[in-house]
């Protein structure tokens, strides 16, 4: 466990993280990093181990939070997944608690209608139709009565007994009294009753008011704890799908690395097919051209028969077969009579290999130079005087029909001159130029000019094949005899 390397996030691979570098530079965690990587350190340093198992305990625990562990040492990326489902379940269970526990208002605890109706409803003259005003009344007239007596007795006892009008009108006077004093204490009492009514009426009021007043509280209280767990709910749902879309998003990018490092490897590979086939077909040319010029095998370079590819019974074959090409072209030679034998082959050259050249205008030395220089058109064009034309007009097309056959060749050809593995692949076994002149003029075999400077051979009608190692010889036309 070191202390060199960065605190990895969940967006960069893990690399030999160890617990001092992720407190010391993890800068995505609120966590005293610099004190946490001290004291790692200097618990490393003397050997604490139960201090590095704390400082670990806390790396993890920091880890975790990002879906990874560290392993047991730091230095590994181990993810985790996340435990946002069991923290989403957890966070729904308590909102549902905290709904079912919602206060609910069950109304006021006094009903104060009945009252509110008889105050809206109360009226004097309806109030001393009552039977507390009809008491009242026949307990003051009743008193008033026994007032106007006591008057009228008082009176009459010092007039001797007899009656007067002066009696009759204080006795009244007394009465009177008593029912002004009615009067006065019915609307007393009215009033009395009104204001008990509207005393009864407040204190209920507030009871009320208190009651409610409590419920607000309550409901208050209860959408604040609502609403702080349900922004955790819609949070964590948050950070769990910008989980998912990370997760996504890294494994689309790990794919896209794979398929990147899986196409960069099979161009490196192609590239490098193409250059072991280039070498290989270079080094096959130039030992079919080291044989056709009748070199021995035992000559060869190690390294070019490696790269070629060819075993040792095939440049054996190679090698017989240049030979038997040598031993009948010497036998033909001997037959024809040397030079003579040449001037007959070049009239009989009507097609594909027939001179073209005439006084002064050396057609053959022109084509074959342009051709050995392996930039035909460019030398035709730079070169043309020099081989007494006095224009290049035309020449690189009549270049072309000398090279393909249709309008003759150099009357110097021989079978060296040919590309080696075209000649195999004619399928016709040891061949000597003269067969190959004459299929060429029937029009059976078809020549071309390559990039190797050398003329290239095919059947027209039909490709085959000769394996020279096997010896395995195909006669389409059934020329071999």
């Amino acid at each position: 466990m070191t202390a060199s390397s960065s605190c990895p996030s969940p967006s960069t691979s893990h690399t030999a993280t160890s617990e001092a570098a992720c407190f010391s530079s993890c800068s995505t965690v609120q966590f005293s990093p610099g004190a946490a990587g001290a004291a790692w350190n200097q618990a490393n340093a003397r050997g604490d181990q139960a201090a590095k198992d704390a400082a670990h305990a806390q790396a993890e625990a920091i880890r975790s939070r990002y879906a990874y562990s560290g392993g047991g040492d730091g230095s590994q990326y181990i993810p985790t997944g996340n435990n946002y489902t069991q923290e989403l379940n957890q966070l729904k269970a308590q909102l549902e608690e905290v709904a079912a526990q919602k206060p609910q208002y069950s109304g006021d605890k006094y009903d104060t209608s009945s009252i509110i109706d008889q105050l809206t409803g109360m009226d004097y003259a309806d109030w001393t139709k009552s039977d507390q005003y009809k008491a009242l009344a026949d307990r003051y007239g009743a008193q008033g009565q026994m007032s106007m007596q006591d008057v009228l007795g008082q009176i009459s006892s010092r007039t001797g007994g007899l009656a007067s009008s002066y009696a009759t009108t204080a006795a009244q006077q007394q009465y009177n009294d008593y029912m002004a004093q009615l009067e006065e204490i019915a609307r007393q009492m009215y009033s009395g009753d009104r204001r008990d009514l509207i005393e009864n009426l407040d204190v209920m009021n507030d009871a009320n008011s208190v009651g409610y007043n409590r419920y607000l509280n309550e409901l208050g209280q209860y959408n604040t704890d609502y609403s702080n767990l349900y922004n955790q709910y819609r949070d964590l749902i948050g950070d769990s799908q910008w989980n998912q879309n990370f997760q996504y998003q890294q494994n689309r990018d790990s794919i896209s690395d794979k398929r990147y490092d899986q196409e960069y490897a099979d161009s490196r590979s192609d590239y490098a097919d193409s250059q072991t086939a280039t070498s290989k077909a270079d080094a096959q040319n130039r030992i079919n051209a080291y044989l056709a010029a009748y070199g021995a095998v035992a000559d060869l370079d190690p390294s070019l028969v490696s790269a070629s590819g060819y075993t040792q019974s095939e440049l054996n074959t190679l090698a017989r077969y240049y030979a038997e090409q040598k031993a009948m072209e010497q036998a033909a030679a001997a037959r024809s009579g040397g030079s003579s034998s040449g001037s007959s082959r070049s009239s009989s050259r009507s097609g594909s290999f027939k001179s073209t050249s005439s006084g002064k205008q050396d057609y053959s030395g022109l084509f074959r130079a342009a051709r050995e220089s392996g930039y035909p058109k460019s030398f035709i064009a730079n070169n043309y005087k020099k081989y007494g034309f006095t224009s290049s007009s035309g020449l690189y097309d009549e270049y072309q029909d000398w090279g393909s056959g249709s309008s003759g060749g150099s009357d110097d050809y021989s079978l060296a001159d040919l590309n080696t593995a075209d000649v195999l692949n004619l399928g016709l076994g040891p061949v000597s130029f003269d067969r190959i002149e004459k299929l060429i003029e029937s029009g059976e075999v078809v020549t071309s000019p390559g990039d190797d400077g050398r003329l290239h051979v095919k059947w027209a009608k039909k490709n085959t094949q000769y394996n020279p190692a096997s010896g395995t010889k195909y006669d389409p036309y059934g020329l071999l005899k």
